[in-house]
Order: C-alpha cells, then sequence, then structure tokens
C-alpha cells in the first residue's frame, strides 16, 4: 500500500506546522490461508511490516528531531469469516488487530489497534442493482464508520450509484498533536 509519511516540521515562534508528504520503503512480508466449508469461508491473514510510521504527541522531548513521526515494526493479523448461504448474498465478519513491536509513551497510536468490520453486499434484478453496507469500529480508540452505497448498473460498462458515509468518535488524534504546546 502506497501511503506516504507526513513529517512535520513547526516553525519557531509561530503557530504554524509545516507538513511534508514523503513516500518511505518498506518490507512486508505475509501468509494468508482460507478453508471453504458449505456456505463459510473461514479467512486468516498474517503480515510483518518492518517500518510503520506513526504520529507522537506535539509534547514530546523528540518531536522536532523526529519530525512528529515514530518509526516501528508492525506485526498485524486478520480473522475473516464469509457467508454466502442466500443465492446473490454476501456477510462478513473480519477481526483485524495491528501489533507495534517497539512502542513508547510518545506513540498517539496504542499498541494494540483491534478493528472489527461487518460487511453486507446484495445483488438485485439479474445483478443490475446492488447495495453494500460496511461497518468499521476501533474498539481501542472507540471510533468508526458506517459506509453504504446502492449501484446501478446503466449499461455493461456504465455503472451509477449513490452512497454515503458516516464517521463517529473524537476528533482525528493527529490534528491535536500538531497543536504547539502551551506554555
Amino acid at each position: 500500500m502506497d501511503t506516504p509519511v507526513y513529517y512535520q516540521t513547526q516553525v519557531l515562534d509561530q503557530d504554524e506546522v509545516h507538513i511534508n508528504a514523503e513516500y518511505q520503503r518498506r518490507h512486508l512480508v505475509g501468509a494468508t490461508a482460507s478453508k471453504a466449508f458449505d456456505n463459510f469461508t473461514l479467512r486468516s491473514e498474517v503480515g510483518y511490516s518492518t517500518d510503520s510510521h506513526h504520529f507522537i504527541d506535539s509534547a514530546s522531548a523528540n518531536f522536532s528531531t523526529q519530525q512528529g513521526v515514530y518509526q516501528s515494526a508492525d506485526l498485524s493479523f486478520v480473522i475473516g469469516l464469509d457467508w454466502q448461504g442466500l443465492e446473490n448474498t454476501l456477510l462478513s465478519v473480519q477481526w483485524f488487530q495491528s501489533h507495534l513491536l517497539d512502542h513508547n509513551d510518545s506513540v498517539i497510536r496504542p499498541r494494540n489497534n483491534n478493528i472489527l468490520s461487518l460487511l453486507y453486499q446484495q445483488t438485485f434484478e439479474n445483478e443490475i442493482w446492488d447495495i453494500e453496507v460496511l461497518s468499521l469500529h476501533g474498539f481501542d480508540q472507540k471510533d468508526g464508520s458506517l459506509q453504504s452505497q446502492l449501484g446501478y448498473m446503466l449499461e455493461s460498462n456504465v455503472r451509477l450509484w449513490a452512497g454515503a458515509d458516516v464517521f463517529y468518535g473524537k476528533s482525528p488524534i493527529f490534528l491535536d498533536s500538531l497543536k504547539r504546546p502551551t506554555e
């Protein structure tokens, strides 16, 4: 996954932070397995990333030298169960966990990050209409989203859709980390 690292530089004597997005090389090793039985499919994945980057608290003593970013190895896994017992319908539940191997108190993200996802997909009228609802809930930071989409296949290569995304939880933690510490 190509995700930039957002390095932050605080401008001295000003309430200003400059953000510079840079791509950093990461090495990822993983494995996956799945087993289908009847209408169910059990899936699992595990991955080890050598370098993941995370925001640190602006009050941290190393904020300026680390440019607001902490680097750690990460061990992640997912366990999922899919059910296709009804025609043209998929129900899926997944549990994701990411564990930072080198965590310290300046990192805003918790050592373990647990997320549960629930997915409902269904097609109607010979696959002309489709609906998808995805719910994500983060247990550690008590945040998440509910995403829904209704699609219509107008032509074989033209699909119209409408959707809505609803987010909940506290304000994004990284925005708080960008605030200049009060003296």
